[in-house]
């Protein structure tokens, strides 16, 4: 059976070779938060070949928020990267447990069913989140889902502020050690 394959290089037909679950539409599009930032995370989980990856990358306020990367390793543990706010240098930050990845997945489990969640705000911190899953069987990653987020708080979008504070609480506690 033949596929049409979408990610961030283009599109290609290739034969089907991995049953996963459907991409969310949202994945196709171009990144609109920090571009060159997510082409280095794309990279980084292929270097590393990372068997899923998430990050979040931001943009907007005074300085943004920073960029967090994780990337899931074969072994089950995950390398975060962390970028500071305003692009000053990327660090690696202490690793993610396989039993902590376990929990993150948990944790991360709706994520690829979200949409967009944009509100008009003045000096707003914009969000893009996204999602690396196999495409083939474990020979690359590509996004499953790319998300953009602003002003997504617990009263206005509670699962989208849940997936925000998740990955914002790794790269904290990370930062603190």
């Amino acid at each position: 059976m033949l596929v049409v394959a979408c990610g961030n290089s283009g599109c290609a037909i290739r034969a089907k070779a991995h049953q996963s679950a459907a991409p969310n539409p949202r994945s196709i599009l171009a990144p609109r938060v920090k571009a060159d930032w997510q082409k280095t995370f794309i990279e980084q989980a292929k270097e590393l070949k990372a068997v899923e990856a998430w990050g979040l990358f931001s943009t907007g306020g005074w300085a943004d928020d920073g960029q967090t990367m994780i990337f899931v390793l074969m072994d089950g543990s995950a390398k975060v990267v962390a970028v500071l706010p305003g692009g000053r240098g990327a660090e690696t930050l202490k690793p993610v447990s396989a039993a902590d990845v376990v929990l993150l997945r948990k944790d991360m489990a709706g994520f690829d069913g979200l949409e967009d969640h944009v509100e008009a705000g003045f000096d707003a911190i914009q969000y893009e989140a996204v999602h690396l899953v196999p495409v083939e069987s474990e020979t690359r990653l590509d996004v499953k889902t790319r998300i953009m987020m602003v002003r997504a708080t617990q009263k206005t979008a509670p699962q989208h502020f849940a997936f925000l504070h998740t990955l914002k609480a790794i790269r904290q506690a990370r930062a603190d050690q």
